[in-house]
């Protein structure tokens, strides 16, 4: 089952990856080819910034290279991972009183 979370990260993914100059529709035919592979250096770091402002993260170096990924899935479920700890992690830090501090 999709929630909404994740349905979010995968359109941001397609819309990010149209932003750069690579076809969605490639995309969802080759979900277990490493799509990733087909941009060159600039497109993927404009991929990666485009995943940010859409998303509104900041993604680790980890996602700086393209062969950290097995796939497109890869790269999804690892984004998944990391955004719903980054938030959560950002949303604990806001709700944190003065002088409290921080146990993560």
């Amino acid at each position: 089952m999709i929630n909404n979370g994740e349905l979010q990260i995968k359109e941001g993914i397609l819309l990010c990856m149209e932003n750069v100059g690579i076809d969605s529709n490639l995309v969802i035919d080759e979900k277990e080819k490493n799509v990733l592979s087909l941009m060159d250096s600039l497109q993927y770091i404009s991929f990666i910034a485009e995943i940010e402002n859409y998303l509104e993260v900041v993604l680790t170096n980890d996602f700086l290279s393209v062969d950290s990924f097995e796939s497109l899935n890869d790269f999804i479920i690892k984004l998944e991972y990391y955004v719903k700890g980054w938030r959560e992690s950002f949303r604990n830090k806001l709700n944190m009183k003065e002088g409290e501090e921080d146990k993560t």
